[in-house]
């Protein structure tokens, strides 16, 4: 699910004891850049069992081209 996801972002840039009653609205801002499927047979490349890295960025990090702050996030298959 995205949402969890996101809000992993934010605990990774902020800490992950971050909790706050805007955590949802922070983790809202939170953009999918890219993800990479695992491709073994044609790439050599895998992650967790088949999984997928997903990409994350600030909507305002992306609409200003910074990408110093994207996440990088690996989850099985």
């Amino acid at each position: 699910m995205q949402v969890d996801m996101q809000i992993h972002c934010v605990r990774l840039i902020e800490g992950a004891d971050c909790k706050s009653e805007d955590l949802l609205a922070r983790a809202s801002k939170w953009r999918l850049l890219f993800q990479v499927d695992s491709e073994e047979d044609k790439t050599g490349m895998m992650w967790e069992d088949v999984g997928r890295l997903y990409f994350w960025i600030e909507q305002e990090a992306l609409e200003r081209r910074d990408f110093s702050r994207v996440v990088c996030d690996v989850q099985g298959g």
